[in-house]
């Protein structure tokens, strides 16, 4: 029996189980922790760094509709856990609290709340999930009114004589990591792990404190386990008071110190800023003028900006586009947006791997200016190319700015084409005795589908046909010149080709339109076999094909599961792939 859930027997079960941690039962009593007001938050704990429970745990703090962001679920599935509910509403957004009660007038039906972490991820989850089927129970989503009531009692409202647990940090740093560093494994593998960590050691070896029951380590270890299955971290913790099952102890973390990082501004879309000129006297006609802008480009949304960009070398939306197609396009940069925070989290915190360091704020800077004032001449690619060789031990966070760079629509394509330059250089010189030159490779190989599928949309975008086919053929003979390096697999070439030369549409719009141009009759077999595959085995087969393969930012809609959105989304990557041959 795991030594985090010595306290739980007996205790009383709270009315829907948490997740247990893999190799755990419910009937071992995990379930949703119960906060106490004894602190400031109460009820909320305050959510680490990239915790999967968003600012507050699960069903277990004060919700309140007054912020608009409290979905009332009228009618739920009688076996329905609160986890099946953070899971589906997670799609549109953070879930900050879920909380399940029985229904009053359908005891065979349960009721339940859902705070989202801000009103248009709420509204978001409203629209795509209203008359959803759960269970052969459909979704009735309504806005809550007023605060949705409690689930759980705290010690304030009933008389409640647990032991309080405070939990002290070791004050030896080797055996503070040996205890770190179980207390993660068996947050993972289950207490089935411990058991066998308890028969192989010496009751007073290094891992003494597994016998040790309420000693300062073992309760620092119980906590420690706990909190690893809650999704905190090394670094940072909750430290609200709570307990983890009702009628338990109530355990009093330690305090915990987290220097907040400084936020970093990857906008490199433009050139070094110029100081702005004075602007002219004002007026009352002037500012009429302004004011009618001002309200033009309001109403107009996010693509005001690249409707009006000036300029022959960037890209514009074309003027022919109907109010579905810029809709349309709305949603693929919010897609996209999302896709690049997946790939920036996926990058974050990797200083145990070849090139994982963080950068400085001035190599930072530095590598800021670099990328808005590369030029095409020889010296300024040369001078990145060596910056980026100099910081090879911070190649993942290098090459990550590098992508966002480049993944930017609305960029001069001067400017984008000197940023690829940069990489082929760089590339050119991974095999160099620099230490860590090898980690841009194995960084760039994962996220030049993504660049030079944006590139094939910046290109189409450019008004002069003359100028977007003179950029494609650059880009094209530095991809042949890498074939020639074999810096990737001929396969791996074609891919990044088909993503710039043939492009990636939808099939499912195409298909609406009448369009039957990407599903020729000889493709037809490939289309059927693919469709009928799960989306993992296309990954693969994108992922060595040299296409875009990571679908955790796709999300379901009206008309597909977020499986079947996935499968098509890498299904038109695979037909861009095979009408390039």
């Amino acid at each position: 029996r795991s030594a985090a859930a010595a306290e739980m027997p007996g205790a009383a079960a709270v009315k829907t189980p948490l997740r247990p941690m893999p190799g755990q039962s419910f009937a071992q009593g995990f379930t949703q922790p119960v906060f106490s007001e004894e602190s400031p938050g109460a009820g909320q704990r305050a959510a680490a760094p990239h915790s999967p429970l968003g600012s507050g745990g699960l069903g277990s703090g004060p919700l309140s509709g007054l912020d608009g962001t409290v979905l009332y679920l009228r009618e739920l599935p009688k076996k329905i856990s609160e986890d099946t509910v953070c899971q589906l509403f997670s799609r549109y957004g953070v879930v900050t609290a879920v909380n399940i009660l029985y229904a009053k007038d359908k005891p065979d039906l349960m009721q339940g709340y859902v705070t989202m972490d801000t009103r248009d991820n709420a509204q978001r989850a409203k629209d795509a999930l209203q008359d959803r089927e759960v269970d052969n129970v459909p979704l009735w989503i309504e806005w809550a009114k007023g605060t949705p009531p409690q689930g759980i009692d705290t010690p304030t409202n009933k008389e409640d004589s647990c032991r309080h647990m405070n939990v002290q940090i070791p004050s030896e740093e080797r055996r503070r990591r040996i205890i770190d560093c179980l207390a993660k494994y068996v947050a993972q593998e289950g207490h089935a792990l411990e058991q066998i960590v308890m028969e192989r050691e010496a009751p007073d070896g290094d891992f003494r404190f597994l016998f040790q029951h309420d000693s300062p380590d073992n309760i620092y270890y119980r906590w420690r386990t706990f909190a690893f299955s809650q999704g905190d971290n090394f670094k940072a913790w909750r430290t609200e008071t709570f307990r983890i099952c009702e009628g338990g102890a109530w355990w009093r973390p330690p305090h915990c110190e987290v220097v907040p990082e400084k936020k970093r501004s990857t906008n490199f879309s433009s050139a070094p800023l110029a100081k702005p000129a004075a602007p002219p006297p004002a007026t009352a006609a002037t500012a009429v003028t302004a004011a009618a802008a001002a309200a033009a480009t309001a109403s107009a949304g996010p693509l005001a900006n690249s409707q009006q960009a000036g300029g022959s070398g960037v890209p514009t939306i074309p003027s022919t586009w109907t109010q579905a197609e810029i809709e349309e396009e709305r949603e693929r940069q919010r897609l996209e947006e999302k896709a690049t925070q997946e790939r920036q989290k996926r990058d974050r915190d990797k200083k145990g791997i070849a090139g994982g360091k963080r950068l400085s704020d001035p190599d930072w800077d530095r590598l800021e200016q670099i990328l808005r004032g590369v030029t095409s001449t020889r010296a300024s690619i040369l001078e990145a190319m060596a910056f980026c060789l100099d910081k090879c031990e911070n190649a993942i966070e290098i090459a990550e700015c590098i992508t966002e760079s480049l993944t930017i629509v609305e960029t001069d394509i001067s400017l984008k084409l000197a940023r690829f330059a940069i990489v082929s250089d760089v590339l050119h010189n991974t095999t160099s005795s620099k230490p860590s030159a090898w980690a841009y490779r194995r960084e760039f190989e994962k996220s030049l589908p993504d660049v030079l599928e944006h590139m094939n949309i910046s290109f189409s975008r450019l008004e002069s046909r003359i100028q977007a086919d003179k950029a494609r053929e650059q880009v094209l003979r530095i991809l042949r010149v890498w074939e020639d390096w074999g810096l990737f697999s001929p396969q791996f070439v074609r891919g990044l080709e088909a993503s710039l030369v043939v492009g990636v549409k939808r099939l499912r719009s195409l298909a609406a339109a009448g369009d039957t141009s990407r599903e020729p009759q000889w493709l037809a077999p490939k289309l059927a076999d693919w469709r009928k595959q799960h989306f993992s085995q296309l990954e693969k087969m994108c992922r060595t094909r040299g296409l875009r393969s990571s679908t955790s930012h796709i999300e379901p809609t009206k008309d597909m599961t977020v499986e079947e959105a996935r499968r098509e989304w890498l299904g038109g990557r695979l037909v861009c792939f095979e009408l390039n041959l």
